[in-house]
């Protein structure tokens, strides 16, 4: 299994977040937002990857879209949970 995490875990208003994960050499892995990507694509090679978020001002749930050699797409959807911490 794939193991994602977001740092912060909580993330303040209007702050910028990342997604981090280990990425199986071989599949490349996208973020995308509403459908759109965020960011180039990375090759996964055994070590972390991170993708970087704009600033966020509230809970937004990504995708992760991870394609494989083979053509095969797996969509995992990543939460981004914001609080305002005033």
């Amino acid at each position: 299994p794939l193991l994602v995490r977001i740092e912060p875990a909580i993330v303040p208003a209007d702050s910028a977040a990342k997604i981090v994960l280990v990425g199986r050499a071989g599949d490349t892995y996208a973020l995308d937002l509403d459908g759109a990507p965020r960011g180039a694509p990375q090759a996964g090679n055994g070590s972390e990857l991170t993708f970087p978020t704009d600033p966020l001002s509230r809970t937004t749930a990504f995708t992760l879209v991870i394609r494989s050699p083979g053509g095969s797409e797996r969509l995992l959807p990543v939460t981004v949970r914001v609080e305002d911490m005033q």
